[in-house]
């Protein structure tokens, strides 16, 4: 798990692979406040229905998308 500090803010964040017959890719955000109890999380799950091809997407540019 990554963790960065931004406007009164900690961002965590991490990211897990499983390949079982198929990739499976879950994207897991969590937002707190440091001055509150407040936080928000964010749960991404994506995979490749034909394992028999490459995604279209890259492990980077999903990332980029879901996690930033």
């Amino acid at each position: 798990m990554k963790l960065f500090e931004h406007d009164n803010k900690a961002f965590y964040y991490a990211t897990n692979v499983s390949k079982q017959g198929i990739e499976y890719i879950s994207y897991l955000s969590f937002i707190k406040s440091k001055n509150s109890e407040q936080a928000i999380r964010y749960v991404i799950d994506t995979t490749c229905t034909d394992n028999r091809t490459n995604c279209s997407l890259k492990k980077a540019e999903l990332e980029e998308k879901f996690l930033c």
